[in-house]
């Protein structure tokens, strides 16, 4: 039987990073004017989409695997709309889903 990976759906530092462009619309990552306002659209108009995180897309690392980011997945969850990753690891008890 196959390991359950149970780091898919979010990034290990939960507050995100850095420079998320979550966290500063996009300005500390240099991101045209309306990206980030493009991003958080394609995440509401879809439970199917999902955003990952810079640091695990362009990582130097071959055994890194994307994963979602932390901004997107607070983004997603301070809307009350979690998408298809985030309900599967409310579902298998990895991940709960609060009010804050």
């Amino acid at each position: 039987m196959a390991k359950l990976q149970t780091n898919i759906y979010r990034v290990t530092n939960k507050k995100g990073c850095d420079n998320c462009p979550f966290r500063d619309n996009g300005k500390a990552m240099l991101l045209r004017d309306g990206r980030v306002d493009g991003i958080k659209a394609m995440l509401l108009e879809s439970d199917q989409n999902s955003f990952n995180c810079h640091k695990t897309v362009y990582s130097d690392d071959p055994n890194q695997k994307p994963m979602m980011c932390a901004g997107a997945y607070e983004f997603l969850k301070e809307h009350g709309k979690p998408n298809i990753q985030m309900r599967l690891a409310f579902s298998m008890g990895i991940e709960e889903f609060e009010d804050e």
